[in-house]
Parts: C-alpha cells; sequence; structure tokens
C-alpha cells in the first residue's frame, strides 16, 4: 500500500510478487484520486482504493456573534414632591377683596419676559394675607415668577418671612428682573444696592435665606403703604395654585 498524506488517499497494489526486477509502476494522481495504472510485462491485477480523507473544515463558516447587550434605559428626570397642604399655608383665592377690581391688579408689575402682569399677588389684610393668582406663567418661560404685593391692611409692610415646602424660592440664579424691560413703558427695571441677586426690582432685598433655599425673609428698603400700597418682586422657580404650599408670619 502507498500511502500519500498530501492528498488524503492510499492506493494498493495486488499481485506485484511476480513483476520482473526492476519493473516499475506508474500512478497518474488527479485531485486526489488515482486516474490511471501503467503496469508492466509480468505484472499482476492492481487494485486500487481510495481512502475517503478527514473532514473539511468549512472555512467560510461564520461565527456566532455575541448577543447585543440590552440598553440600560435612563431614569426619568427627578421631580420634586408635590407639597402636602397644611393649616399654616396662605390660603388662595380666585375672587378679588371687595374694591378691588382686575385692572388694579394688572398695574402692581411692570409687563417683563412672557409676563404681562404678576403672576402671583401676596395680598395682606388686618386679618392676614392670601395669595391671588393672575393665570400668568413664569416671567422667563421656565422658572420664575414675578410676585406682587397689594397691602390692604392698616399697617405699612416693611418685612414678612416667607417659606416653601419643596420648591428653592430663594435659590435665586441670576436672571431676574433687574435689567429687564418693562414692555408697558419701555424702561429698564433697576435694582437697588441692598440687594445682589438681581430679584429684588428697586425696593426689595432678601436675607435669612436658609433650609436649601426655600425660606428668606422679603424686606421693603420703603415699606409698602397701607390701604392700597403696591409693591413687586421676583422668586425664583415656577409657583402655581395647585402647589404652592407657601407659608408666611
Amino acid at each position: 500500500m502507498f500511502n500519500d498524506t498530501r492528498y488524503g488517499i492510499a492506493v494498493a497494489a495486488d499481485h506485484l510478487m511476480g513483476c520482473k526486477t526492476g519493473a516499475t509502476q506508474k500512478y497518474i494522481i488527479l485531485f486526489g484520486l488515482v486516474a490511471m495504472a501503467l503496469p508492466f510485462q509480468n505484472c499482476g491485477r492492481v487494485n486500487f482504493h481510495t481512502l475517503a480523507s478527514s473532514p473539511s473544515v468549512n472555512s467560510s463558516s461564520t461565527p456566532t456573534p455575541n448577543p447585543t447587550p440590552t440598553p440600560t434605559p435612563t431614569p426619568p428626570p427627578t421631580v420634586p414632591p408635590s407639597c402636602t397642604p397644611s393649616p399654616n399655608d396662605l390660603p388662595v383665592t380666585t375672587t378679588l377683596p371687595t374694591g378691588v377690581t382686575a385692572a388694579q391688579i394688572q398695574t402692581i408689575c411692570p409687563a417683563i419676559g412672557h409676563d404681562t402682569e404678576c403672576g402671583v399677588v401676596i395680598i395682606a389684610t388686618d386679618s392676614g394675607k392670601f395669595l391671588y393668582f393672575t393665570g400668568q406663567g413664569p416671567f422667563d418661560g421656565l422658572d420664575d415668577t414675578l410676585v406682587g404685593v397689594l397691602n390692604l391692611s392698616s399697617q405699612p409692610v416693611a418685612q414678612f418671612n416667607l417659606s416653601a415646602q419643596t420648591k428653592d424660592i430663594f435659590g435665586f440664579d441670576g436672571d431676574g428682573i433687574d435689567g429687564a424691560t418693562d414692555h408697558n413703558t419701555g424702561m429698564q427695571i433697576m435694582g437697588n444696592n441692598m440687594d445682589t441677586t438681581k430679584y429684588g426690582g428697586p425696593n426689595v432685598y432678601f436675607t435669612n435665606i436658609a433650609n436649601q433655599n426655600t425660606t428668606g425673609t422679603v424686606n421693603f428698603i420703603v415699606p409698602v403703604p397701607a390701604a392700597g400700597g403696591t409693591d413687586f418682586f421676583a422668586l425664583e422657580n415656577k409657583i402655581t395654585s395647585t402647589d404652592s404650599c407657601l407659608t408666611s408670619n
């Protein structure tokens, strides 16, 4: 038997014992198979057997790709919790006090940015304070509220404390009303030397800011006159009638 491992075949010759001395056999191998045998004289029958070669490896097979990892979902943005109303909250009214007209409310604040009037008015009376919301959104279109003050009490208002449950209403970020243009008059809103926040306007400054900017004191350089005096300032954050939870003393 003749083995040729390069072609994966084996050739067996039978009855070669009677061949002439020195006789040679010629084999033509094509494509791994014995194609022809040329025995010389006096040689016996030659049998050729082809043995199957080892199974070949398919080099073109594509490896199984790793599964694509499932992306981790992005968590939703953190939303400040809604406040829990309490008896100490400033009451919210949808009805103006007797003798006060909508036209009067509209003149308390200048027309700034997106607002044509105050977003909320703090109304002071001899029996306490309450809130009146006009329906105006943030004057910057995002998160700043224009606040008016209407003093219907018998005493001037020099200051009051203001607190919010969850909103950082005193977390001023520099884009307040100072320097803004009053669309009604075309005049710039002036600040004052007592205020560094740019939210005080011409007559207000803030002190005692604490509790992660949720509490502070609103001070008036010139107290708001009794029996109908008005003023204005701004607070950080969007303040609405449904989640104000503001307290004051």
